[in-house]
């Protein structure tokens, strides 16, 4: 798996934070995984 190092702002960690849960897909990455491809699918191709 390939690995990102990734200092987020204070703003972004707000809203990963915001949406983390105790539960399966609730972690970090999985929290990033979603809003990167929520944002991946308003970007122009």
């Amino acid at each position: 798996m390939p690995r990102i190092d990734y200092y987020p702002s204070r703003q972004a960690i707000e809203a990963i934070s915001a949406r983390t849960f105790p539960y399966a897909g609730g972690d970090f990455s999985s929290v990033i995984d979603r809003l990167v491809l929520a944002g991946a699918a308003t970007l122009p191709e």
